[in-house]
């Protein structure tokens, strides 16, 4: 016979429950008691913290509030893996290791009607990947820009050939810049549109600088300036600084697109405040002549500076310009001749020609007439009219 904790009553042998007052013996229960419950004899459960003993009800109360709290954790972890995810998406967080873009090389100086700037260039930098299969294509990619930075172009050209093929933007962009220059390969102008183009289709931007130049220039193309504006305006718009240079270039000009100073000097004012120094220098000189913006010397002084710290040849001759002219700033011959000089070290012919005058007339120099003779002589060798007549008249 069992008999009953609670009320005492005997009933037979193997039943599950009492049958005056209904509670489960103890060796009968299916589902463990709650964490607070605990076994004190064979027979009964008893809380911790009272002798109450475990009713049915509160034994499936138990088992139900524990089942509940699993599914509670469950969905917990569920949402939390899902809100990680989401947020590593949309900062576009990434261990995946970089791919390759090629550097931004000037090509002129600064000068406001010179030839425009290039992408072109032997050196290379890295990229983000943007997709799986960009990420699929990494190792043979690093393998041509290893090649390319320890002088064998041609294993970069075996490297990146096949990717090109297979629609890979980075490398169609390189292959447009090989061709380009004749690295790895024979110089194919008509070569380096085609890559360009594959690559500028799928908007990468040196290639849309780079394609807007070739038909700029007329390389590999007959010379449109409708389509050179195009390709400058896609790339500018989102941001590529030679791309804006240029495209300023073109309204200064009135080449492909209506001449526009005002949009020339926007176009100048976005790339010079990312650096692009020849944007620097131009900007500088549309607020020394006042065209597009206000006359404005100390702005002109402040990107001529800007541009002539990173070696603008152009800007380091027009800072000799003002400071000899003392033109919003006191007169500086001193100033003059350093600027000057700075330009003439790089070929600068026409800061060769006023370089050598101020030797001639001894203003921030002492007079010295072999020094003025050197220099004026080296800007007659590159064609500039006014040193080669001097030079008649020694």
């Amino acid at each position: 016979m069992n008999q009953c904790p609670k009320c005492g009553f005997s009933s037979e042998v193997g039943r599950r429950e009492c049958p005056k007052c209904g509670i489960i013996f103890a060796k009968f229960l299916a589902q463990k008691a709650s964490p607070q419950k605990k076994y004190l004899s064979e027979d009964i459960i008893l809380d911790d913290l009272s002798t109450d003993i475990i009713t049915p009800n509160e034994a499936r109360h138990a088992g139900d509030a524990d089942h509940k709290v699993l599914l509670f954790l469950i969905g917990l972890i569920f949402i939390c893996v899902v809100a990680i995810g989401c947020y590593l998406k949309l900062s576009g967080s990434s261990p995946v290791p970089d791919s390759i873009v090629p550097a931004s090389i000037v090509s002129e100086n600064g000068e406001a009607s010179g030839a425009r700037e290039s992408s072109l260039g032997s050196s290379y930098k890295a990229a983000t990947h943007e997709s799986t299969e960009e990420q699929n294509y990494s190792a043979d990619f690093e393998k041509g820009l290893a090649a390319m930075q320890h002088g064998d172009p041609a294993t970069a050209i075996s490297a990146w050939n096949p990717l090109a093929e297979k629609g890979y933007a980075l490398a169609q962009s390189n292959l447009g810049i090989a061709y380009r220059t004749g690295q790895g390969v024979p110089q194919d102008d008509r070569k380096a549109v085609f890559w360009f183009t594959k690559a500028a289709e799928q908007g990468e931007l040196p290639a849309q600088n780079s394609l807007g130049q070739m038909y700029d220039e007329g390389h590999g193309v007959p010379q449109n300036y409708k389509q050179a504006a195009y390709w400058y305006s896609k790339a500018a718009e989102r941001g590529e600084e030679t791309a804006q240079h240029n495209l300023g270039l073109l309204y200064l000009d009135g080449l492909g697109v209506s001449q526009d100073s005002s949009k020339a000097a926007y176009w100048f004012s976005k790339a010079a405040e990312q650096g692009q120094p020849g944007a620097q220098g131009n900007l500088g000189t549309m607020y020394s002549n006042g065209n597009g913006v206000p006359l404005d010397y100390d702005k002109a002084v402040y990107w001529f500076t800007k541009a002539a710290a990173q070696g603008n040849a152009q800007s380091q001759r027009n800072l000799g310009v003002i400071h000899e002219e003392g033109q919003g700033v006191p007169q500086d011959y001193k100033q003059a001749v350093y600027w000057y000089t700075k330009a003439a070290e790089q070929g600068h012919a026409q800061a060769q020609f006023d370089l050598g005058l101020l030797y001639v007339r001894g203003k921030g120099v002492q007079k010295d007439d072999d020094k003025a003779l050197y220099w004026i002589r080296k800007a007659a060798y590159q064609g500039l009219p006014e040193a080669k007549k001097m030079m008649l008249l020694q």
